[in-house]
């Protein structure tokens, strides 16, 4: 089933589509549960999902579609497909202009559409009530919307002007790419040998010991298996500097969820220092890491590094970790957190 707002945006766009949802889910009352957004922690794909068969599943029936048009989305075929999904399937749909683009920028498609500015109150307004009809929202605090849009218009400015825009590159640059390529390849071809070394040594191994053993030779001399524990302990790293109730809000939050509010489990001072430092916020169903915190954001890159070398290495890894700690190898249980982070 489709969350109720879809946010196709550019991925070079995620700081700008981050502060636009911050703005949404505090004016509007709303939480991560209530969007899907591949940039976003909480609304994004979660580790092991197809991620082309979840993007078509949520495209169906959202009620709401907003479309963050930049630069970067123009020159994105992926971002084009998304757009004619949505025009096709006839969704409610909010096109946000981000940046000055020209009518001849915008395509036959797209320029046909009335589209919104980002930075102005009023289209800003458009967006509000369309979400509030579409969403059958019933309780609106017209205060909360004002004080949270006025942050939000000064932030914004900043934010769209440190975003990069695509660029073309000469044909010299498109040399030089290709002879890096090439040096890549050649380090691969180097690797390879290595692996094969390895594979010969593990084979006469298991000639030699029993099935057990020989498990776990094959696991240590995995090349992955140091990359593993460099990325676990970059998450350590990032961890250890806070509070265990900072670390259960990432842990929830990796989950797609808020840390519940009723819980006996943590000090009154742990909450009010995370909130002090702006390192969680208080959203609709609990505690939400709050991603315009340079801290959490680098701590947020450590974990998503983590997740994706898992989900890339599953098959290598899951059965040796299973079996050893019989605990899932997944980020969402909370005793790989515990043997693998320290949390």
């Amino acid at each position: 089933m489709s969350k109720d707002i879809f946010v196709s945006h550019a991925s070079a766009d995620h700081a700008i589509v981050k502060r636009l949802m911050i703005f949404l889910k505090l004016g509007l009352n709303l939480s991560s549960n209530d969007f899907f957004c591949t940039s976003v922690v909480g609304s994004k794909i979660g580790p092991g999902e197809n991620f082309m068969n979840r993007i078509h599943n949520e495209i169906q029936e959202p009620k709401v579609a907003i479309a963050l048009i930049t630069s970067n989305y123009l020159k994105s075929q992926f971002c084009l497909c998304e757009w004619g999904a949505i025009w096709a399937k006839k969704h409610d749909l909010i096109p946000l202009k981000v940046s000055d683009l020209s009518f001849s920028d915008l395509g036959s498609i797209i320029s046909n559409s009335q589209l919104l500015n980002i930075t102005e109150s009023s289209d800003l307004g458009e967006v509000c009530n369309s979400i509030i009809k579409q969403l059958e929202l019933k309780a609106f605090d017209a205060a909360l919307w004002d004080d949270n849009l006025k942050d939000f218009l000064t932030d914004i400015p900043q934010i769209i002007a440190d975003t990069p825009s695509p660029t073309l590159i000469t044909p010299e640059k498109y040399s030089q790419l290709e002879e890096t390529l090439d040096s890549y390849k050649n380090r691969v071809d180097v690797l390879k040998d290595k692996t094969n070394m390895q594979s010969q040594l593990i084979e006469q191994i298991k000639n030699a010991k029993n099935n057990d053993e020989v498990k776990r030779i094959e696991f240590e001399a995995l090349p992955q298996k140091e990359q593993f524990e460099k990325l676990c302990d970059n998450v350590k790293q990032r961890l250890n500097s806070f509070s265990i109730f900072v670390c259960d809000v990432f842990y929830y939050n990796t989950k797609g969820l808020d840390l519940p509010y009723k819980t006996a489990d943590y000090e009154a001072y742990q909450i009010q220092d995370a909130l002090d430092k702006t390192l969680v916020y208080e959203a609709n169903d609990g505690y939400h890491i709050d991603e315009e915190s340079p801290k959490a954001q680098k701590t947020e890159t450590a974990i998503h590094e983590l997740a994706i070398f898992m989900e890339e290495n599953y098959e290598e890894f899951a059965g040796i970790f299973e079996e050893e700690h019989e605990e899932k190898f997944s980020l969402d249980s909370r005793e790989f957190w515990s043997i693998c982070l320290d949390v």
